[in-house]
């Protein structure tokens, strides 16, 4: 990229992120809201024996709250159990997992096109990769909030529970995985859309 299209890109892409964020800060729990169907039963996949259930906006800017109840016996650490029918509440910012997201459809609608075409197709494959990184993002977040709380119990009892894999996905998510994948899906979003035939 030369220099004066750098300096044609930077301009638009702080628009667009700036916008694309005051739109997370006023509606992003609305919309973690309408992606409770799909998160739910994720949650409960990485989490079993449990039933995931949102609970919506907790009072604090941002947050969405959740609560596991245990379908049956669920063995916390040895010869230690959770006892069917306890409930847990966790709550955690979802809509800031909406914002690796956002910097991918501002880098989308930051950059050049060649028509309107490629534009909308990229802005649509942009809007389906971003929901699919923060359904990744937001059912690990939850799902790791509940094992740390386990984590937590299991010490106070002086037991060594085992770490879940998942954790170590959710490391790596945390650690930057969610930019790095938003990145990388702007930029092959963005190579297909060039190269594509109209």
């Amino acid at each position: 990229m030369s220099r004066q299209a750098l300096l044609r890109f930077l301009p638009r892409l702080a628009v667009a992120w700036l916008l694309l964020t005051l739109g997370v800060i006023a509606c992003g729990v609305d919309l973690v809201w309408l992606c409770r169907a799909l998160i739910e039963p994720a949650v409960e996949a990485i989490c079993p024996g449990f039933a995931a259930i949102m609970t919506g906006p907790n009072g604090k800017l941002g947050e969405v709250g959740m609560t596991f109840d245990a379908l049956g016996p669920i063995r916390l650490a040895g010869q230690y159990f959770i006892g069917g029918g306890a409930r847990f509440e966790e709550s955690v910012p979802a809509s800031q997992d909406l914002l690796p997201a956002v910097l991918l459809l501002s880098l989308i609608a930051a950059s050049s096109h060649q028509n309107w075409t490629r534009a909308l197709r990229s802005i649509v494959l942009g809007a389906i990769a971003g929901t699919a990184i923060f359904l990744l993002t937001v059912t690990m977040h939850f799902s790791a909030q509940f094992e740390v709380v386990l984590q937590g119990f299991a010490s106070d009892i002086h037991q060594q529970r085992a770490v879940p894999t998942f954790m170590a996905q959710y490391i790596f998510v945390i650690l930057g995985g969610e930019w790095l994948l938003a990145m990388a899906s702007a930029f092959l979003i963005l190579r297909y859309s060039s190269r594509s035939i109209q």
